[in-house]
């Protein structure tokens, strides 16, 4: 057996290896420490070098190794007029053609050149039908951007066709009639509006000054905007205008609903009538008729343009009290004016029926009973658009509706399916009782047989009519109206086998006899021969 000191030198021998055991250890973990180090160094800064100088090249690299897609616009679709004619199609090069050009630009509008949206006109409004859906393909793409193979393929969808109520023939026809007069006149402008008056459907729609929407590129529309001419303002729908004496029949039929007079009633018109100043009984205020028509009826006045007479029943005089601009505000109303129609295309103008209140807000200045006289005749402060005035009349055709006038009929598929169909809207029913309106349409009836509107009486049919000259408050011409209705054995539009109304202004044209009137009697005569002969 080992002694006691042996088993101490073999206890410090084996303490000394496990010490230089564990000395070793540590050397071998610090070796392999400093070497990871160093390891990670090289490849975090190989890293830092790809990112900062190849960084962008190995992003693209990334991206491009995947696929890219290229979208195909869709063909829009087609717009058509009642009976199938083209008046927006595509060209081989996916462009967009507009046959009617100048002629229908405020209808039809324009759409964007690389994008094909629809910007102004049916274009913009029915923009979700006609557009269609974009088709695309997708292609895979290696390390350095190059195309591989083709991965996917859909293929664009075509948009649908739109038909609209417009009548190609009739809308071309009446623009070049308006544009004549408007050459003629020396006018600024002017504006019409075909329409049946049974179902609000707008058969034509001119405004003048006027553009060409199949312009070639962006610095042609910039030019068109730039114009000071203003041919993109839709005078049809957003010009507001005195209307003259064709306000003249719905004042009547405020006058005959309220029991202001008998329509029998012979009232002695003088040609003028004089009131006293509000502020001094000394001061007396005249106004004027543009003659002395004597003793008329309210059949009488409308045919003969009255002045003195629809002073009398709209502001009141001597024994007659009128009724009042309140009233005749609400009436006004109730035909459709002081408010947007909803017409399907943008930029509608509501026009402006005077009150006490908006005189006072606005002018700041008290209401007279010259505002009222003024308004009772369609002069003063009184502000319509022609599309207003054709829908207005519609209600005197008709028998007391109040329709929504719209352009566009019917959504139809390729396939003929139809997708969706405008159906008329009425706004109000029996504006005023149909036995009052009668009276009106006779008095519009006889301004053609034998009073101011003569020049229309020898029409392939017959027709009711109303013209207007508003004065515009400056050295310039009056604004020149006509409104006129078809006229069939002494009944409604709705029992005729075609009706119509037509309303027109000639911006500072003067007379409406002679220059609003002329342009209804071209237009008339050839659309209702060639509607007689159908």
């Amino acid at each position: 057996m080992p002694d006691g000191s042996n088993l101490f030198e073999i206890k410090s021998k084996k303490n000394i290896k496990h010490r230089l055991g564990i000395v070793f250890d540590n050397r071998r973990l610090k070796l392999a420490l400093i070497f990871m180090f160093i390891i990670g160094a090289i490849i975090f800064y190989r890293l830092s070098l790809i990112t900062i100088i190849n960084g962008s090249e190995y992003k693209d690299i990334y991206i491009n190794n995947h696929s890219k897609i290229e979208w195909i616009l869709s063909k829009r679709g087609n717009i058509y007029d009642y009976k199938g004619k083209i008046l927006a199609e595509n060209n081989i090069e996916n462009k967009r053609e507009y046959p009617l050009k100048e002629a229908s630009s405020h209808i039809i509008g324009y759409i964007s050149e690389e994008d094909k949206i629809g910007i102004y006109g049916i274009e913009a409004t029915y923009e979700n039908f006609l557009k269609g859906e974009r088709g695309f393909t997708t292609f895979n793409i290696n390390n350095k951007g190059e195309i591989q193979d083709i991965k996917e393929v859909k293929e664009p969808k075509k948009g649908n066709n739109l038909y609209l109520h417009i009548d190609y023939e009739a809308q071309k026809r009446l623009y070049s009639e308006v544009l004549k007069q408007v050459i003629d006149k020396n006018s600024p402008g002017g504006a019409a509006v075909l329409m049946d008056p049974n179902n609000g459907a707008i058969k034509a729609l001119v405004s003048i000054p006027s553009f060409d929407n199949n312009f070639q590129s962006e610095n042609e529309l910039v030019k068109i905007l730039q114009s000071n001419k203003a041919p993109l303002f839709n005078r049809a729908i957003s010009g507001e205008y005195p209307p003259g004496s064709t306000i003249k029949p719905f004042i009547a039929g405020a006058a005959l609903t309220e029991n202001i007079i008998e329509p029998n009633f012979k009232m002695e018109t003088r040609g003028s009538i004089t009131v006293d100043s509000i502020y001094n009984k000394n001061i007396k205020w005249t106004f004027k008729d543009w003659k002395n028509h004597g003793f008329v009826n309210m059949i009488e006045a409308l045919a003969y343009s009255s002045n003195v007479y629809f002073y009398t029943i709209g502001g009141g005089y001597k024994d007659i009290a009128g009724l009042g601009i309140n009233k005749i505000d609400k009436y006004l109303q109730k035909f459709g004016m002081g408010s947007k129609t909803k017409i399907d295309i943008m930029g509608e103008s509501k026009g402006l029926i005077p009150s006490p209140k908006w005189k006072s807000i606005n002018i700041r200045e008290d209401w007279y009973i010259g505002d009222t006289y003024n308004t009772s005749i369609g002069q003063g402060f009184l502000r319509i658009t022609p599309i207003q005035l054709a829908l207005a009349t519609s209600v005197i055709a008709n028998g007391g509706t109040l329709y929504q006038p719209q352009i566009g009929s019917s959504v139809v598929s390729d396939s003929e399916d139809i997708i969706w169909k405008n159906e008329p809207k009425i706004i109000q029913n029996n504006v005023i009782k149909k036995e009052y309106l009668d009276i009106i349409r006779q008095g519009m009836r006889k301004a053609v047989t034998m009073g101011t509107n003569w020049r229309l009486n020898d029409l392939p049919r017959s027709v009711a009519a109303k013209t207007g000259s508003a004065e515009t408050g400056n050295n310039r011409e009056a604004h020149s109206w006509v409104t006129v209705m078809s006229f069939y054995n002494d009944s409604i539009a709705e029992k005729q086998d075609f009706p119509f109304v037509l309303s027109i202004l000639v911006e500072n044209g003067g007379n409406g006899e002679t220059s609003a009137v002329p342009i209804a009697k071209n237009f008339l005569s050839w659309y209702l021969d060639d509607k007689k002969s159908q």
